[in-house]
């Protein structure tokens, strides 16, 4: 009985604690949501927003997929199709700059006021112009390419590098919107360009954010590690490999400039080649012989009965820095069409390196 009793007083406390939890609570919300609030208020007032379009000078049309990086690359985003972008950053940043880039434009910068959160950025084309167009016999021309391949050792890195880079991947739908995208900051590791090992690079992610806006039914291979995998250089690809020429049709179109550098541009595509369109050109500044740039088209025969025939382009630019050139920028583009439905797919890997 004693124990009885014991357990109906036990519970009777209980259930008058419970009420008195419940008024304190009823008293607690007002005050905790205000707490609350004023967190929000504090998170918010340290941080502020900034968002804007990017032009091209020459017409003032949108450019998509410009990078948008902070002077650290810690902090960044890339505009939309529509050339759109938006940002937070924290209020530190205020009277630094915000850096914009891209393939094809002229790098350039704003400084970040408190005063100003909406901005308009246009952008100067850089492309390459002819200088000259002139015949040279093959044998002059594949002198040319064995000595920029000879020259790797004295133009890229000997030992194995580290820097960190801008990522981004993204599909978008036949109509130009996003349907899935990912934004990630790395760090790579490569080994020598001179002698690279089995394992020639690794990657790490620092930071990431993705974001499946519907579903696609769709999924691309390939990745960061598209930025080891696509580095012609220190794969040491067939079509720069003086063992592999006899494979390769080469054709010189000439010396161009770019910006106060001058280059031998010169085309090639494997002999027998199945693809339809298989445009590729590779750009060797004219001083030192290093591979700047690798640029490709392709569209090739789809053997998967839904899809109609992949269009891919790919470009990869390396930049000269303290007399040895590093990989700067790359991007790679995979395109097609559903057999049923005729919808198109663009999915897009975008890539540039920030820190070395």
């Amino acid at each position: 009985m004693v124990s009885f009793k014991i357990k109906i007083q036990n519970l009777k406390n209980l259930s008058s604690r419970r009420r008195n939890s419940q008024t304190e609570m009823r008293y607690l919300r007002p005050l905790l949501f205000c707490i609350f609030l004023t967190t929000l208020l504090l998170v918010n007032g340290q941080t502020m927003h900034i968002k804007g379009v990017t032009q091209n000078a020459d017409d003032g049309e949108a450019i998509p997929n410009i990078t948008i990086l902070t002077k650290d690359g810690k902090i960044g985003t890339a505009t939309n199709h529509s050339g759109e972008f938006s940002l937070s950053i924290p209020h530190s940043f205020v009277d630094s700059y915000l850096f914009f880039s891209g393939i094809g434009f002229k790098r350039d910068s704003i400084l970040i006021t408190k005063d100003t959160n909406e901005y308009i950025i246009k952008l100067r084309s850089e492309i390459y112009v002819l200088q000259e167009v002139y015949v040279i016999p093959d044998s002059t021309l594949f002198t040319l390419l064995k000595k920029a391949f000879n020259k790797i050792a004295d133009n890229y890195p000997a030992r194995p590098s580290s820097y960190f880079g801008f990522y981004r991947e993204s599909i978008q739908d036949e109509n130009n919107e996003h349907i899935d995208f990912t934004e990630s900051v790395l760090h790579i590791y490569k080994d020598s360009y001179i002698q690279p090992s089995g394992l020639p690079g690794q990657i790490e992610i620092m930071k990431s954010r993705k974001r499946n806006l519907k579903n696609s039914g769709n999924f691309y291979l390939g990745g960061p590690f598209l930025i080891i995998d696509m580095d012609a250089i220190l794969n040491k690809r067939k079509c720069i490999d003086p063992r592999h020429f006899n494979e390769y049709e080469y054709q010189f179109n000439g010396l161009v400039s770019k910006g106060a550098h001058s280059f031998y541009s010169i085309s090639w595509k494997k002999k027998n080649s199945r693809r339809s369109i298989n445009n590729a050109t590779m750009y060797i500044e004219k001083e030192s012989l290093a591979y700047a740039e690798f640029a490709e088209d392709n569209i090739e025969l789809s053997s998967q009965p839904r899809v109609k025939d992949v269009r891919i382009s790919q470009q990869v630019i390396y930049d000269k820095i303290d007399n040895r050139w590093y990989l700067k920028y790359l991007t790679y583009k995979n395109s097609h069409t559903d057999r049923i439905g005729n919808k198109t797919r663009l999915g897009i890997v975008e890539y540039v390196t920030t820190t070395t």
